[in-house]
């Protein structure tokens, strides 16, 4: 997950815009399950699956992943449980908020970094079809909005982003203004989702 963050100057905490997308040499690895089928049989499957996506990923970047996102946003009633008991530290399952938010779960909590269906080009492209600069156009207008209510308090600004879909060629430039556009800002910062958690964690409440 790539994510950049708005920081208005002094005011410490800022605005983050979180980015579904993959660079080899910008962007932690967060995991995703191995099962793409969003109805898993029982939890043991959940943990097998779980387990082996930060085995694989552990092997293939050096460094396990903290954060997890679930096939089509789903969980059971212990993922949040058994992301914790795994060694994960954040999620980005729950779309309900702006800001990084505390989970509660049967051990320590986890923290959800905030995910967009608004910002998201499955929804956008192939489910309700619109024309290709309506992502650029959403995008910003979410970013203007975000960075208004970021003048005293943090916000992250999610953007749910696959190399197949918005890197098409006929859909590239308008995202590429999106970043354009966005950088022009002198206090955004491009945060990855394990910088977002970091930052988080020196600035904002405590777990419960």
């Amino acid at each position: 997950m790539l994510a950049f963050t708005l920081r208005r100057a002094i005011q410490a905490i800022g605005v983050m815009i979180a980015v579904g997308i993959i660079s080899f040499s910008m962007f932690r690895f967060a995991g995703d399950p191995v099962n793409q089928i969003v109805s898993i049989d029982t939890s043991a499957a959940e943990r097998a699956d779980i387990r082996k996506v930060r085995e694989v990923i552990t092997k293939a970047t050096g460094k396990p992943p903290r954060g997890w996102l679930g096939p089509g946003l789903t969980e059971t009633w212990e993922t949040p449980d058994v992301l914790v008991e795994e060694g994960y530290d954040y999620v980005a399952d729950w779309v309900l908020d702006d800001q990084p938010v505390w989970l509660k779960t049967r051990g320590k909590s986890i923290l959800n970094v905030p995910y967009t269906q608004e910002c998201n080009d499955v929804a956008m492209m192939l489910i309700q079809h619109h024309k290709a600069s309506e992502y650029c156009e959403r995008a910003l207008d979410q970013f203007d909005q975000i960075y208004d209510d970021a003048a005293d308090s943090a916000r992250i600004m999610a953007m749910a982003v696959h190399p197949y879909i918005m890197g098409a060629p006929h859909r590239a430039k308008y995202f590429r203004r999106i970043f354009e556009t966005i950088r022009k800002k002198h206090d955004v910062l491009f945060w990855t989702g394990e910088q977002i958690v970091e930052w988080f964690l020196g600035a904002g409440p405590k777990a419960p």
